[in-house]
């Protein structure tokens, strides 16, 4: 087996979902929201509250043996890797040391990036941030269930080469 998968990104989001069920134990498998693909490429969704405290923008401990081995896949290609941030549409506290979302999503996806690059030695050439705040809802943020899946980290693995420089 080879990554990415040859056939594109059907292939290679099976290929990544048997290697995540082969590697992770069954607590970081809950850390793991969900995994998808699109015409460019495939996303690993994490869910932010097994990575971060609530308002946290600091990567939780118990997060990092989960986070290390998908770093494993990540590390098997060269292709390029966007971190996305992602909030529900909840303000954020009045305490909280940044004025919104954009600034909490963006915050955690740089935690991911930083963590990837020096203890992971993905190579920063190839990996970024991009905070989208609440503005990609995968559920209506009418409920908590909804609320909690909208709170997440994507790891992107862009496969498309048109979008790799």
């Amino acid at each position: 087996d080879g990554f990415p998968a040859p056939g594109g990104p059907g292939e290679t989001k099976e290929y990544v979902s048997r290697i995540l069920d082969q590697n992770l134990d069954a607590s970081e498998k809950e850390k793991v929201q969900e995994l998808r693909h699109d015409a460019l490429g495939v996303r690993i969704a994490l869910a932010s509250s097994q990575f971060f405290l609530p308002g946290g923008v600091k990567i939780r401990t118990s997060a990092l043996q989960a986070l290390d081995k998908i770093a494993e896949i990540l590390r098997q290609t060269d292709k390029k890797i966007v971190i996305e941030g992602h909030t529900d549409n909840q303000p954020v506290a009045a305490s909280a040391p940044y004025e919104s979302n954009w600034e909490l999503a963006s915050l955690r996806a740089t935690s991911i990036v930083r963590y990837l690059v020096k203890y992971q030695n993905i190579d920063p050439k190839r990996i970024s941030a991009i905070s989208y705040a609440d503005t990609r809802p995968l559920q209506s943020n009418e409920t908590a269930e909804g609320r909690s899946r909208n709170k997440r980290i994507e790891i992107y693995i862009i496969l498309d080469e048109k979008l790799q420089n």
